[in-house]
């Protein structure tokens, strides 16, 4: 007992012996300052030192950029960012899977490749929901706005009233008579009216609307397909010269063809005309009064 204690009194004494730093001047040794000092006085100083810098450090790294070198220290910002291009990049492969889907059709559609009963499967699958996926992500403003978006795109493609167009509002495609009707049967299946004319007649879009295809065809010849607003499709076959291209806005009434006798597929001079609603086939007779040319 008597040694511990004896040297816990020479500890304390260490510490606070007093030791004198002084600063002199080199070329003239005179003394420029002085000091007093104990062990205790520097052991001190330095851990406040070393706290301060260690404190320094933490909100200079927390507060600033330079957070971003530590290794798995991400920002929140950028996290956010990622979470908005994923769910961006998941609804785009919707829209873009919906969009083949509807390009397929339409290129069906051109080479007469439809059936009626395999169309219904068709449209089907593009008015199908989304397809899930394991993606989860937390949705803020951002991405509901994104949502909203891809919302509106949506809306424009469902279905309408097929009773909700104006049939005085549809031009008559082409001045002529009818010579096939509309028949969906399983042993037609003829999706169009065809309407007899002389060849050059002009052939006229139903409605303002944007040209989504306008090119030639071996079975069908020169096509053109419009689409209008409301889902509505017309196409128009067996075309002779085209008046547009892929691409170009057109207005009601508009000539955008003549009548011809092209395509492997026709056998006189004709105009082949099939009109959609939200990619199902619809009887043109039941919109148009063709007997109004």
């Amino acid at each position: 007992m008597a040694y511990e204690s004896g040297k816990k009194k020479n500890l304390k004494r260490r510490l606070l012996t007093q030791y004198r730093l002084v600063l002199v001047n080199d070329r003239t040794f005179e003394e420029a300052s002085a000091f007093k000092l104990t062990f205790l006085n520097v052991l001190i100083a330095s851990m406040v030192t070393i706290v301060t810098i260690a404190l320094g450090t933490f909100f200079l790294i927390a507060n600033t950029p330079l957070r971003y070198i530590i290794p798995g220290k991400e920002s929140k910002d950028a996290e956010r960012i990622v979470q908005e291009l994923l769910y961006k990049t998941d609804s785009i492969y919707y829209v873009l899977e919906r969009d083949n889907k509807q390009f397929d059709i339409h290129n069906k559609l051109i080479n007469g490749e439809v059936e009626y009963a395999e169309m219904e499967e068709l449209t089907d699958s593009i008015n199908a929901a989304p397809i899930n996926t394991a993606l989860t992500v937390q949705k803020n403003k951002a991405i509901q706005d994104i949502e909203e978006d891809v919302q509106k795109e949506e809306n424009f493609n469902k279905k309408v009233d097929e009773n909700s167009f104006d049939n005085a509002m549809l031009f008559v495609p082409v001045n002529g008579s009818i010579s096939q009707s509309y028949d969906p049967s399983i042993e037609k299946n003829h999706l169009a009216i065809d309407i007899a004319a002389k060849e050059g007649e002009p052939v006229k879009a139903i409605l303002a609307g944007v040209v989504m295809h306008a090119e030639w065809s071996s079975d069908t010849g020169y096509n053109v397909i419009l689409q209008h607003k409301e889902g509505l499709t017309s196409i128009y076959k067996h075309n002779g010269i085209l008046a547009v291209k892929q691409g170009e806005r057109v207005n009601a009434g508009q000539v955008i063809a003549s009548v011809g006798n092209t395509g492997e597929f026709s056998s006189g001079p004709h105009l082949h005309f099939e009109l959609w609603i939200n990619d199902k086939a619809v009887n043109p007779s039941d919109y148009i009064d063709f007997r109004q040319q």
